[in-house]
């Protein structure tokens, strides 16, 4: 598997339940005491990142971790 790849993809399902919320990055931040920066980094898969800090946005966004993470399944049936 592609760890780029997945960081990517998963920052593209980040940022795309953020909108659909109709969050800003700054209104993430305060919800999940992450740095903006580091979340745009995140969202833009220019940046691993550890568990606690996904957990974190998950939560924020009212996700289980199952549900944000299921975008990267098909990266593991290669």
């Amino acid at each position: 598997m592609d760890v780029d790849l997945a960081l990517r993809v998963i920052g593209q399902e980040i940022k795309k339940y953020r909108e659909e919320r109709k969050l800003t990055l700054k209104e993430l931040s305060k919800k999940t005491g992450i740095k903006e920066k580091y979340l745009k980094k995140i969202e833009e898969g220019q940046t691993d990142y550890p568990l606690d800090k996904l957990l974190f946005i998950a939560d924020a966004l009212n996700l289980d971790i199952y549900s944000l993470l299921s975008c990267i399944d098909e990266l593991f049936e290669n």
